[in-house]
């Protein structure tokens, strides 16, 4: 009664009988309807239900229906034959019937079921006829979730649009058999974007949490759809496909906490002919083999990693011609591999390692596979046992050109390597820059127990760092387990030797370096290595040592050692901090316009010198003389290389007899007669644009004071001269 109570504006006609029967005490009711025709709406169906022919009885336990036809909404239905038992929990079965669904409305029935509405979440749009020729279900008429039911049929004109998948996915037709576990179907073509399949298969679980597809599929996929296909399963779009890709009898299987396989043959639009034989399963991924054929390659290609070992095999020819089909960006076209070559890596013990063959590359290009662009002219690699040979190697990466040979061998913890290697230049900066961006990504994965040691002996006509560069820069590497080390054997900065010692460990740089110069015309020099303009000519004798350790970008706070130079028989042009010097003195009463024009005559000198020590990212002048034929000058402070400052007390002194002054101030004939003058001053500020200003006697130390005595070999004053106007500061 309850559920024809759901029963609502019935409208129609049939042939009914009414029977009572059994005894008074118990009276059973049996009801019966012949040639039903009506129309109604009943509760729990969200379309007017319109039946039009077909019989029904009732005997007080259940409602039957034989061979009803009719619609529910545009959807129609025959040959029905079903009941419903009227029990506490009433029941429903139909035991066979017709029907055909219109699809676009289908969500209005999502409210029955949690499994319906989970299928159709995701669905924005939904078209179509499905015919289900054979139909069978039964299970509690109020839990549609709880129905066990078997169907089968096909659909037509399909259209789909989900979240899932870009544009529509349309499909003209197509078979299937379904259960509440698995869905079979077959003879399906479908479209989405540009590509068309023809797929039959099974879909286990599929109305609950999928746990396994067979597909067979064929058909043909654009670029399009691959990158939409790679971004779906968040692989790295590195992988540049050029063309569409045909599948012929190809078979993907999966299982969720199973295997997955992919086994056919694929033909790549005007290129090769591929065949695939792919297993990925826990802790697994094989593929044997992959071969490419077309009319310039002929290859087989194995691949087995398991349980931390690698095994590869390449036997055949592949060429460039051939993957510039399907990938873009290769550069050269010409490019060949060939050879009979297998390796097998094991991670944990490479000691068990070996490989065996020869292969040969002339002319190859990976344009996306190693940071930058790695193009490789030539090499040769022999293998035997555990051990490898690269008679040659030419190549460049990311812009360098190298030159490789060597050996290398598999020991208990790695590789055991014996190279050479040359290049024509190096940035230093750039090859960090590649490898900073992925340290924190898959790239960086612990490789702990396989390391790489060795022996590299490394040249490069040009390495450059920052703005410094080293022409040439020879060094024997030694890596092992706990760093890097790196001895230079020949290196010139700025036309200084530098010989001496780096290291890496871990993420600290350290070095110890041993300057060294001698010869004339260094102005190249000091321009070079003060990063700003000066012109000078001369003998110059530098040594030192310098030494810093820590973080790279903290070594020039950490810097420490120390640095002697002498320059002897030169003339200076044009150095900032002597021409701000010589700018301020010559505007005093005493000395103006009587010093040397340095840009046109310079000034000319017998020695300069400097002692000086690094501290902490200075520069600490403990003693510095210029003994010129015009102009003696000593020096002291500090030049801050960080923050590229400087603060010096200097003593300067023209040599100019008294008879100048004498005229010029009376007064103090008496206490300068025969002595020189020297003036004390402060240079402070930038490197590059310094401020000078006078200073009291008072303040100049003994220190000071010795030191232009041992210069100048004469008795002298320090004087504080007399300044048009007061001026403390060069003109800018």
């Amino acid at each position: 009664l309850q559920e024809i109570a759901q029963i609502k504006q019935l409208e129609g006609r049939a042939q009914w009988a009414l029977v009572l029967g059994e005894t008074l005490n118990a009276i059973k009711v049996r009801a019966s309807a012949r040639d039903i025709r009506l129309v109604a709406l009943y509760g729990r169906i969200p379309f007017p239900l319109s039946i039009d022919g077909g019989d029904s009885s009732y005997d007080g336990e259940k409602l039957s229906f034989q061979n009803l036809k009719g619609k529910v909404g545009r959807s129609n239905f025959a040959g029905l034959e079903a009941e419903i038992k009227l029990k506490k929990e009433p029941y429903i079965e139909i035991q066979s019937g017709e029907c055909s669904i219109m699809l676009d409305e289908l969500r209005s029935y999502a409210s029955l079921g949690e499994a319906l509405k989970k299928v159709l979440r995701d669905v924005t749009s939904l078209k179509g006829v499905v015919h289900l020729s054979r139909m069978r279900m039964k299970g509690p008429l109020n839990r549609p979730k709880d129905w066990h039911f078997e169907t089968a049929g096909d659909w037509q004109g399909l259209s789909l649009e989900t979240h899932v998948v870009p544009g529509t996915l349309t499909s003209p037709k197509g078979k299937f058999r379904a259960d509440p576990k698995t869905i079979t179907f077959s003879d399906v073509q479908g479209h989405v974007l540009n590509a068309f399949i023809h797929v039959s298969g099974r879909l286990s679980n599929y109305l609950d949490e999928l746990d396994r597809v067979e597909l067979d599929i064929d058909g043909k996929v654009t670029p399009g759809e691959i990158r939409w296909l790679l971004d779906s399963l968040k692989v790295k779009r590195e992988i540049p496909i050029r063309s569409s890709l045909s599948f012929s009898r190809a078979h993907l299987s999966w299982r969720r906490k199973g295997d997955t396989s992919f086994r056919g043959e694929l033909m790549v639009e005007r290129g090769p002919k591929i065949y695939l034989d792919l297993v990925q399963k826990l802790g697994q991924l094989k593929v044997d083999p992959l071969t490419l054929r077309d009319e310039s390659s002929n290859c087989s290609i194995m691949l087995d990693l398991k349980d931390g070992a690698l095994k590869v095999e390449f036997s055949g020819e592949l060429s460039e011609r051939t993957l510039d089909k399907i990938f873009s960006g290769y550069q050269f076209q010409n490019g060949r591999l060939k050879g009979d070559f297998r390796a097998t890596l094991v991670i944990d013990q490479p000691i068990r390692s070996t490989v065996q063959g020869r292969l040969e590359a002339d002319e190859l290009s990976f344009p996306w596979q190693f940071r930058k662009p790695l193009e490789i002219e030539h090499i040769s690699l022999r293998g035997e046992g555990n051990r490898i040979s690269v008679g040659e190697a030419r190549f460049s990466w990311g812009g360098m050109a190298l030159a490789l040979s060597g050996t290398g061998s598999f020991s208990e913890k790695g590789v055991l390597m014996d190279i050479d290697l040359s290049t024509d230049q190096v940035d230093l900066d750039q090859i960090r820059e590649s490898f900073q961006k992925e340290k924190n990504g898959k790239d960086a994965q612990d490789s702990s127990k396989f390391k790489v040691e060795g022996t590299v002996r490394f040249k490069a006509n040009s390495f450059r760092y920052g703005r410094f560069n080293w022409e040439p820069l020879w060094a024997n590497i030694t890596i092992d387990p706990d760093g890097v080390e790196a001895k230079i054997e020949e290196a010139k900065l700025c036309g200084i030797s530098t010989p001496g010692l780096v290291k890496m460990m871990g993420q600290e740089l350290s070095f110890d370096i041993h300057p060294l110069f001698k010869g004339r015309e260094f102005k190249q020099t000091a321009s070079c290595l003060l990063d700003h303009e000066i012109q000078m000519t001369g003998d110059l004798d530098l040594k030192g040592r310098v030494f810093a350790r820590g973080q790279p970008q903290d070594l020039l706070h950490s810097l420490k050692g120390d640095l002697e130079l002498r320059a002897t028989d030169g003339r200076i042009y044009y150095a900032v901090v002597l021409f701000r010097i010589l700018e301020f003195i010559n505007i005093t009463e005493i000395y103006r316009g009587s010093l040397p024009n340095l840009k046109k005559e310079g000034l000319p000198y017998k020695l300069i010198s400097l002692k000086g020590s690094f501290h902490n990212g200075k520069l600490i002048i403990k003693e510095a003389t210029l003994d010129g034929k015009t102009l003696e000058m000593v020096a002291k402070g500090e030049l801050d290389l960080v923050n590229q400052q400087m603060k010096l007390t200097v003593l300067v002194a023209p040599l100019k007899t008294v008879d100048r002054i004498i005229k010029l101030i009376p007064l103090v004939r008496e206490i300068l007669a025969g002595t020189l003058v020297s003036i004390p001053l402060d240079v402070h500020g930038s490197l590059k644009d310094p401020k000078v200003t006078y200073l009291s006697p008072l303040a100049i130390g003994n220190e000071l004071v010795e030191m232009m005595k041992r210069t100048l070999r004469l008795p002298f004053k320090l004087f504080e001269p007399l300044i048009p106007g007061k001026k403390e500061e060069s003109p800018p």
